[in-house]
């Protein structure tokens, strides 16, 4: 099933969190009567439909992701207590 939402003004959050879920094309109320009917089609031929605000927030949300996964992780420094525990 392929899921184009119809919503008054998502935020960035709710973009990246619906387009995660599976939706295809997310328009705003607004939108003009002959580009729904283009984003229904582009969506059916398996394309997906974002504004340019909507891809925007993806990209970051997948750059913001990107960095965690590859900035190294802070080592877990043990007491000279710990390190005697762990030795015995």
């Amino acid at each position: 099933m392929k899921i184009v939402l119809v919503m008054q003004e998502p935020t960035a959050q709710e973009t990246v969190e619906l387009m995660a879920l599976g939706v295809c094309g997310i328009v705003t109320r607004s939108i003009a009567p002959d580009l729904l009917v283009r984003c229904i089609h582009k969506v059916y031929s398996g394309e997906t439909w974002l504004d340019s605000r909507g891809v925007n927030w993806v990209i970051e949300a997948y750059r913001a992701q990107a960095s965690q996964l590859t900035s190294p992780r802070q080592r877990i420094r043990l007491s000279p207590k710990e390190l005697q525990i762990i030795a015995a």
